[in-house]
C-alpha cells in the first residue's frame, strides 16, 4: 500500500472515531451492561443497561433522525399548507428541541438511579 493510501485510511479512521466517539462510549457501556446482566442480573445492571441504551438512541436521534422525522411529521400533519404556523412551530420545538433533552436527561437519570441502587446494596452488605 502506498503512503498516501495509508495516510488517508488513518485520517478516515480518526474522523470516524471523532464523529462517533460519544456513541462508541455509550454502546460500549451498553455491551458491558448486557454481559453483566447475563452473568449476574440485578437492578443495577438493568438500570445502567437502559440508561446507556437511552443515551445511545438519543445521540443517534439528535444526530441523524430529528431532521427527517420533523419533515415527515410536518408533511403528514400540515401538508403543503402554510396556514398552520402554530402547529409547525410546536412540532419543531417538541421533536427538535424537547425530545433530545428528554433522551439525555432520562438516560443519565437511569444511570444515576443505578448508582444509588448499587451504593445501597453495597452498604447493606457491609452491615
Amino acid at each position: 500500500m502506498s503512503n498516501e493510501l495509508v495516510s488517508n485510511l488513518i485520517h478516515t479512521a480518526y474522523l470516524m472515531f471523532n464523529h462517533n466517539s460519544v456513541v462508541i462510549a455509550y454502546v460500549t457501556g451498553f455491551v458491558i451492561c448486557v454481559l453483566l446482566s447475563l452473568w449476574k442480573p440485578s437492578r443495577y445492571t438493568l438500570l445502567t443497561l437502559l440508561g446507556f441504551l437511552t443515551l445511545a438512541v438519543g445521540f443517534e436521534y439528535d444526530k441523524h433522525l430529528v431532521g427527517p422525522l420533523v419533515r415527515q411529521t410536518l408533511g403528514s400533519v400540515v401538508g403543503e399548507s402554510d396556514n398552520y404556523m402554530r402547529t409547525t412551530k410546536l412540532i419543531n420545538i417538541f421533536l427538535g428541541e424537547v425530545m433530545p433533552v428528554v433522551f439525555f436527561v432520562f438516560g443519565w437519570l437511569l444511570i444515576f438511579m443505578a448508582m444509588i441502587v448499587g451504593a445501597r446494596k453495597c452498604r447493606s452488605r457491609r452491615m
